[in-house]
């Protein structure tokens, strides 16, 4: 061993090749390298591991909605040599709520979901555990808990729009028909009377107080001005998402009065920065198709399937669109979720659809306006997600 303070000849290192305490050894093995010392290692352990399944991603909510359907996806992995049949066991506080077999391929994984309607209210704990195989060595790695929020409420929504287009349309229908949602419309145009019938409020809420019983707020093909929002108004959202927890949604359409909603308290919640000389945005002759990114291929927001795989055929499939709005690049701190599969700059892909938080509440961007074609064969299956 080299005396305190003088320089050692040579290290001699003895391990599995991974670390569980300080900086990588890298860092050391460098500086070591600099000062012309050099490093012997010896390997030790077996070259492949042992035999064994793994839980090693669970994506639960936050918050469930008492005696509504969730779905929780997970990924399992296998090391054992050949394929393995598991059960998959979702706990409540340590009860059992369900059940699903899941097949595990030899040293492979498979991404599922399994899930339930809970019925007690309250922020409990749960846990999804893989029930263990008689072949695998180690039974701490099959478990996984999380805490989520079961709430029996009522979600407050509001949709703010120009003109009656199909986004908006499919999008009140949607949400009207689910039990679990109260959504309240108002039509703004600076030529045309507020819109009406059931549903529809005569103007947006005259007070900060009337504004803060909403849970989450669309915004259209809405801007800034006459027929359209106040400066106070946009003031009033900003601080319903920061300061509420409430949701956002922007949903652009092709007459461009949104684009005003940059310049007033709202533009640093929009997620993108927008493109200045297309305000309209732009139209296509050829379909054009989304395309998830790799943060989008298994969100909690664009899951369409129990796995990333499914998930990206699904989207791959889904009806594109004819139109999508002016936008240069993500904000930075955003998550692009999906992007145009073909239309790109000098920033790369076009961003379609972007989330971000914004103080205690979350904001999502929607840079097209056809979603309401994912209804075509299939209803609400997608459409609703």
């Amino acid at each position: 061993m080299a005396r305190e303070g003088a320089q050692p000849r040579a290290v001699l290192v003895i391990g599995d090749g991974d670390w569980n305490l300080g900086p990588s050894p890298v860092l050391a093995a460098s500086r070591l390298a600099a000062a012309d010392v050099p490093v012997f290692a010896i390997g030790v352990g077996a070259e492949r591991p042992l035999p064994d399944i793994e839980l090693t991603a669970v994506r639960a909510p936050a918050y469930a909605l008492a005696d509504e359907y969730v779905s929780i996806p997970f990924t399992a992995r296998s090391y054992l040599n050949d394929p393995a049949r598991v059960n998959v066991v979702l706990l409540e506080e340590g009860i059992e709520r369900a059940r699903r077999e899941v097949m595990l391929p030899a040293l492979g994984q498979v991404s599922s979901a399994i899930g339930f309607a809970p019925s007690r209210e309250g922020d409990r704990m749960f846990s999804i555990r893989i029930v263990p195989h008689p072949d695998e060595t180690r039974e701490d790695n099959n478990v996984q808990s999380f805490r989520m929020g079961v709430r029996r409420e009522v979600i407050q929504m509001l949709i703010v729009e120009t003109e009656p287009r199909w986004e908006y349309r499919y999008l009140r229908n949607a949400a009207m028909r689910d039990r679990g949602v109260n959504v309240r419309t108002v039509l703004l145009h600076p030529f045309l009377r507020p819109g009406g019938g059931p549903g529809y409020l005569p103007a947006f809420p005259r007070t900060r107080d009337e504004l803060s019983r909403y849970d989450v707020v669309f915004l259209g093909d809405i801007g800034i001005g006459q027929g359209g929002l106040t400066e106070e108004q946009a003031q009033w959202l900003k601080e319903l998402v920061e300061s509420q927890a409430s949701g956002l949604v922007f949903l652009p359409g092709p007459s461009g009065r949104w684009v005003t909603l940059a310049d007033s308290a709202l533009g640093s919640l929009i997620p993108v920065e927008l493109e200045p000389d297309r305000p309209r945005g732009h139209g296509l002759q050829i379909e054009g198709r989304l395309a998830l990114t790799a943060l989008g291929r298994d969100h909690l927001l664009t899951m369409l399937a129990p796995s990333p795989e499914q998930n990206v055929r699904i989207w791959a499939g889904l009806p594109g669109f004819f139109w999508y709005a002016g936008a240069l690049k993500a904000k930075p701190g955003t998550e692009v979720l999906a992007v145009h599969a073909q239309a790109r700059n000098e920033y790369g892909r076009i961003p379609l659809i972007v989330a971000q938080r914004a103080g205690s509440g979350k904001v999502l961007y929607m840079g097209i306006d056809s979603a309401w074609r994912w209804r075509r064969g299939v209803e609400d299956l997608y459409h609703y997600r």
